[in-house]
């Protein structure tokens, strides 16, 4: 069960010294990066602010969170097939067939290879994990979230991980609900 943390901007966030999806302690340089960008409209601009943040992972977690580059390739492989298939549907709107069903196949081939390339990059990268490390890769990638970034409401983060919350909380003066 996630627990939100609600606290104002100071400037800078105290992390705790502890893996923030299992609570571990942390290894040296193991982050798991999370960021929230909010738009707001200014006039005739729109103002984007954007907040990052790295939190502590420690060795199990880094390891189950990684990326393998054979999952990397086939995501772009996906990706230039989504390309080529939109270049097909505008060289079929520039030719006879200038209809919308012309260019309805290859738009739903775009999001079709981009749905299937992302899916096979996932079970690529978990291929040959057990199954604590497929369930401690869920968790890493859902462990900390910045849900609403507002300098005047307060900015709420929701942590998997109960216990980091708490410590979260109490180290930026937060509310954990």
């Amino acid at each position: 069960m996630s627990v939100q943390v609600t606290t104002q901007y100071y400037g800078k966030f105290q992390i705790p010294a502890a893996c923030v999806a299992c609570g571990n302690p942390p290894a040296p340089g193991a982050k798991w990066k999370v960021s929230h960008t909010r738009s707001r409209q200014k006039f005739s601009s729109t103002e984007y602010k954007t907040m990052r943040l790295e939190f502590p992972l420690c060795l199990e977690c880094q390891s189950a969170s990684k990326n393998r580059s054979m999952g990397t390739l086939v995501y772009l492989l996906g990706i230039l097939v989504a390309g080529v298939l939109v270049v097909a549907g505008i060289g079929a709107l520039v030719g006879d067939r200038t209809s919308a069903a012309a260019c309805m196949g290859p738009l739903l081939g775009v999001a079709l290879s981009l749905i299937v390339a992302s899916q096979v990059r996932e079970r690529v990268n978990r291929w040959g994990f057990s199954t604590e490390q497929v369930e401690r890769r869920k968790l890493v990638k859902r462990c900390a979230q910045i849900k609403r970034f507002d300098e005047k409401k307060g900015i709420v983060f929701e942590f998997e991980n109960p216990g980091y919350a708490t410590q979260f909380a109490n180290l930026n003066l937060g509310t954990a609900v």
